[in-house]
């Protein structure tokens, strides 16, 4: 069995097989000496970026199915001896490796379970969290792990799309055990507030942005019911208030307070502390923030010592108002959650095709 490599980890390598994976940055197609097509291609993982040579049998195989800016892992050779740059040595493709034992797709768009579903058309009345059985499967896969022991078994409801049950209850109440399915990137497309500079965006890169704000790394999970008397659940009531305004970055700093102790916004303050028997899943202070983001795969939201979060749109306070102010905001909103986006898809897939440990 091939084993994963990172690109830290090339210029040390020994010459055989292994498997890469990241984005697909970069593909540009080469007439060889011999009149035969080939191609050239960068590759960029968690940690720098990987340059990858497609000699022609393998890119006449590949070329069809390869997507710029999509997830993959290669199937690669490496041979020093052969390598112009021993420095930075360059991969060999000799396939695309398919993790087909999950059947998870991160590049796949839930959009597409809408049997009306329209690439064309950006705002939809279609939300893939409620009516994707596809997402649900998905989530129930990635969530029932054992990682810093930590071990939760997810099944789901088959009369409700967006719901999942926890099967390992940890003495939790029947309403605790209830989760829904929830997005981690609104793209604002559908919004009244920003369409007066976004109509102004280029259409290739909002439906790039769209797309992507649809694969499996833009979900996570929730509580679902409500809980103490209050119509309020964690996802709902980030929706509802001004100063989040349905934004990930700025309800995973409420989340980092609210294990270390230290006010956000009180009333969803308040709203935590109803869901704390979630969040003592994964323990308490820094270190129970850590496990979360961890189990969730949230690590690039975070600095490395999980004490401070990168932000979508720099955010100093939450007296703030946190939606894109102008196109340039709104674009440096949309580069920093795809890469964000990217990242986590990448985690997801080595995740699912290295070290699979499923509770």
């Amino acid at each position: 069995m091939s084993i994963f490599l990172k690109s830290t980890e090339l210029s040390t390598a020994l010459n055989g097989e292994y498997l890469i994976t990241g984005t697909l940055e970069n593909l540009k197609e080469h007439i060889d000496k011999k009149g035969n097509s080939m191609a050239f291609g960068k590759l960029q993982d968690l940690d720098g970026e990987i340059l990858l040579v497609f000699f022609q049998k393998t890119w006449e195989k590949c070329k069809n199915i390869l997507r710029l800016y999509e997830t993959v892992t290669l199937e690669v050779n490496i041979d020093n001896e052969k390598d112009i740059n021993p420095e930075k040595p360059s991969c060999i493709v000799v396939g695309i490796h398919h993790l087909e034992r999950f059947n998870i797709n991160v590049n796949y768009n839930f959009l597409q379970d809408n049997p009306k579903y329209n690439p064309e058309i950006l705002v939809t009345e279609y939300w893939p969290d409620e009516s994707s059985e596809r997402l649900q499967i998905y989530n129930k896969i990635l969530w029932s792990k054992k990682e810093n022991d930590i071990k939760l078994r997810f099944n789901r409801a088959i009369d409700d799309r967006n719901k999942l049950f926890l099967i390992n209850k940890y003495g939790l109440k029947k309403e605790e055990s209830d989760f829904s399915i929830d997005w981690i990137v609104n793209d604002y497309l559908h919004c009244e507030k920003v369409k007066n500079y976004i109509d102004k965006i280029d259409i290739y890169e909002k439906k790039k942005f769209h797309n992507i704000t649809n694969t499996i790394g833009a979900f996570i999970i929730f509580p679902k019911r409500y809980i103490g008397g209050e119509n309020n659940t964690i996802n709902t009531h980030r929706g509802k208030l001004n100063q989040i305004s349905d934004r990930f970055d700025i309800t995973l700093e409420c989340i980092r307070r609210f294990y270390n102790g230290v006010e956000s916004i009180p009333e969803f303050d308040r709203t935590l502390n109803r869901y704390s028997f979630f969040f003592e899943l994964f323990g308490k202070s820094i270190n129970g923030f850590k496990n979360y983001c961890d189990f969730f795969f949230l690590q690039d939201l975070v600095s490395d010592d999980y004490k401070q979060i990168k932000y979508f749109l720099d955010y100093e306070c939450f007296d703030n108002n946190p939606f894109p102010k102008n196109e340039k905001d709104y674009l440096l909103f949309m580069e920093r959650a795809t890469n964000f986006i990217q990242r986590r898809n990448i985690r997801i897939q080595e995740y699912i095709g290295d070290k699979p440990n499923f509770a």
